[in-house]
């Protein structure tokens, strides 16, 4: 019988409330070679990401956990790095977190080579993180796909979708508003409107 999947919490639920806590204590002891504490912190941030959605998460990671997207990427990555290579983690945690931060960038199966490179004679653990961003170039996945109107589209869906979801949210939730508010409000939500009906009638030209 498959394992049923845990529910999903909202950002100020007791349970993250105590993750957050638990990152803050270790950001507060966190010392600049720890690598260890950036994988604690890591696989926090990561049990954290898959118990809410991708939208309160990220609101969570700023406005809770104090820290920013790509900084909270970083430390997961770490965390995913020691735990698809526990023996590379050990043998390399040494370096420290800035430098496991750009290993853990790359794919899992170009690491180890990667881990061998050398910049002007130097090795990994001689280099500056300057000198290792370099000589890692040649390991790096080449530049991101061309984005196509198809994936354009998708994106722009995906959005218009949380957003109607928040709007209904916000009929159920809002409640009385002062007048500045409401005033600002309207502007916005009639501007919103004119552009969703001037779309529409542009995507029903193309499709005729």
């Amino acid at each position: 019988m498959p394992k049923a999947e845990a529910p999903t919490l909202d950002p100020d639920h007791p349970e993250l409330r105590r993750i957050a806590d638990r990152i803050a204590g270790l950001r507060g002891t966190l010392s600049r070679d720890s690598a260890e504490s950036v994988r604690e912190i890591g696989a926090e941030l990561e049990a954290a990401a898959k118990r809410m959605r991708d939208r309160d998460y990220r609101v969570w990671i700023e406005e809770v956990v104090d820290m920013s997207r790509e900084g909270a990427m970083n430390y997961r990555r770490v965390f995913r790095l020691s735990r698809e290579s526990p023996s590379l983690f050990l043998r390399f945690k040494s370096l420290g977190p800035s430098k496991l931060y750009q290993i853990a960038r790359l794919q899992r199966a170009k690491r180890h080579a990667a881990l061998r490179a050398r910049h002007e004679g130097k090795s990994v653990a001689e280099m500056s993180d300057a000198q290792l961003h370099i000589a890692l170039a040649a390991f790096r996945p080449p530049a991101g796909r061309k984005v196509t109107p198809r994936m354009r589209a998708h994106g722009l869906r995906m959005r218009i979708r949380a957003m109607l979801s928040d709007l209904r949210a916000a009929r159920r939730t809002l409640g009385p508003l002062p007048p500045d508010a409401l005033s600002l409000l309207s502007i916005d939500l009639t501007a919103l409107a004119t552009e969703s009906t001037s779309l529409c009638r542009e995507i029903s030209r193309t499709k005729g």
